[in-house]
């Protein structure tokens, strides 16, 4: 069936400016940016309700630094329990099935008293032989203990219930392949790959959602959120990062490329059949743009420039009074150009010098150029205007940056009792500690932290505080650890390298090889083979 109906004489005499492919050329090059229809405006201060993939955590970030209230930023979560930076990436829902699915949970609660009980989520729990259990609506089916499985339903749901009263919600569906617990009648959030799942995999089964089932499991999103927030405006987009692996017979390519395809013709028809819903072309935008600033090396995932530049277009197109300090803020995230960036930057703080976020922006900048005096004033006025927790930690980097480690120390040590989840500043602290000649004290920091949460940064750290408190051989086995766990970063192996070599433990050059092969221009790798040639 026809959505669209126009009789002959209106469609001939169509005014629509950007109907000629001919004349798109100027939309086209460098970058791909479609003229964008709004059906509503959102005005700032609004609270924006995002779900989808891993595209939807990226959108909201920037959208709440330009005054937008982001619910889904308010979750957390230990660094143990996701894989990735963010926390709120375990909550990523990448089919129309599962972003249905937990909106439906979420609205039956709201629904009845708001109060989640323990039988809400037991349909999503998957008890393991050790005691500890899985949350299969969650990306990554990291295991947890079951009172603490509970506990983060709870904290998902306080999140999720601002879909039923936000002004305006997110949806960016990513895929079309998903999992289907056929026992309990439930999508699983990712394929049931960890060993501890094995015993469930008789119960699930792969599918592969058609152009229907995508459509109807978004309307469906759209109907039972406005069933509770009827007044909620939508905007939609499919997002442009592609399938990982596909478990069809399909190469990659034509998998990813029918997966695309339905959910953008879904998107589309969802646009045509609903009122005050709009599509952003942020997958044209990426898709249709040939430039090198467009995808990180993975090939995978979109910079974080280009996505700044997406929200800056849409933030054009629907936000009328998003300031001009906003708008430069976004161009300067979105330029690859340093000098730009930070000439961008300035010209912010100039138009709005009051506005702690914008300080703090133009205050990384500054680190990231080594002018770390200019980043010192710039952040203590924006930690001034507005005191939390992102803002005293750049101030820290920047305190270390002008070797003002006591204080940057003192500050650290707040933080981290703040957020004890953040890796981040236990290795600033750490740092500073060994500045001030307390090894021994930034080691008993770090064996705790590492105790209940490893990564490679920690155990890069202890190795430096083992090594500076004159323990080199346990120093060159935590540098070990390090790469263990981060294989990738050439200062874990140049670090093993050098506590070896003073240890007399192992031959370091295999470790500097590995250091220089992975960065060959860093002269410090060089300069370390330099005795052995």
């Amino acid at each position: 069936m026809a959505l669209v109906h126009v009789p002959a004489e209106q469609a001939l005499g169509s005014k629509n400016r950007f109907d000629r492919w001919g004349k798109a050329a100027e939309r086209l090059k460098p970058e791909c940016w479609p003229h964008v229809s709004t059906p509503f405006a959102l005005h700032r201060g609004a609270k924006v309700f995002t779900i989808g993939s891993c595209f939807a955590r990226n959108i909201e970030e920037r959208l709440a630094r330009v005054g937008f209230d982001i619910p889904m930023l308010a979750f957390s979560a230990p660094q143990s329990e996701h894989a990735g930076a963010r926390a709120a990436g375990i909550l990523n829902k990448y089919t129309p099935a599962s972003i249905y699915q937990e909106i439906a949970w979420a609205a039956d609660i709201y629904e009845r008293d708001s109060v989640p009980t323990r039988a809400d989520s037991e349909k999503f729990l998957y008890l393991l032989d050790d005691g500890s259990a899985i949350d299969n609506n969650l990306a990554d089916h990291v295991s947890v203990g079951l009172d603490r499985f509970f506990e983060r339903r709870v904290d998902i749901y306080s999140v999720f219930k601002h879909a039923f009263d936000a002004e305006c919600v997110v949806i960016t569906p990513g895929l079309v392949e998903a999992w289907w617990d056929t026992e309990r009648g439930i999508y699983i959030q990712d394929p049931p790959w960890p060993r501890e799942l094995k015993k469930f995999r008789g119960q699930c089964e792969f599918v592969q959602l058609d152009y229907t089932t995508a459509f109807d499991y978004l309307q469906r999103t759209i109907d039972r959120i406005r069933s509770i927030n009827p007044d909620a405006k939508f905007l939609i987009t499919t997002s442009p990062v592609p399938l990982g692996k596909t478990f069809t017979d399909d190469d990659i390519i034509v998998a990813n490329s029918y997966a695309k395809s339905t959910l953008r013709a879904a998107c589309g028809d969802l646009v045509k059949r609903n009122d005050n819903i709009g599509y952003f072309p942020s997958f044209e935008s990426v898709m249709l743009s040939k430039g090198d600033g467009v995808w990180e090396d993975d090939g995978i995932h979109v910079t974080q420039a280009f996505v700044s530049s997406i929200v800056a277009h849409l933030t054009q197109a629907y936000c009328p009074d998003v300031s001009e300090g906003d708008r430069l803020f976004l161009s300067s995230l979105s330029s690859t150009d340093t000098n730009e960036r930070l000439a961008l930057a300035k010209r912010a703080v100039e138009l709005e010098p009051e506005r702690p976020e914008l300080l703090d922006h133009l205050g990384t900048l500054y680190c990231n150029a080594q002018d770390f005096e200019a980043a010192v004033g710039v952040l203590q006025r924006a930690v001034d205007l507005r005191p939390d927790w992102e803002h005293r930690y750049h101030l820290a980097m920047a305190l270390q940056g002008v070797r003002r480690f006591r204080e940057a120390g003192e500050l650290l040590e707040v933080l981290v009792v703040e957020n004890p989840d953040s890796t981040d500043a236990a290795t600033r602290l750490s740092h500073s500690l060994i500045i001030l000649g307390q090894a021994q004290r930034a080691r008993a920091f770090l064996e705790q932290r590492i105790a209940s949460a490893p990564s490679s940064a920690l155990y890069y750290w202890l190795s430096t505080a083992m090594g500076h408190a004159g323990d080199n051989a346990d120093a060159a086995l935590m540098a070990e650890k390090s790469i263990e766990l981060d294989p990738g970063n050439p200062h874990n192996w140049y670090l093993a390298g050098t506590y070896h070599a003073k240890a007399n433990r192992k031959a370091p050059r295999p470790f500097f090889e590995k250091a220089l092969e992975i960065a060959p221009d860093v002269k410090a790798f060089q300069d370390a083979l330099k005795p052995q040639i």
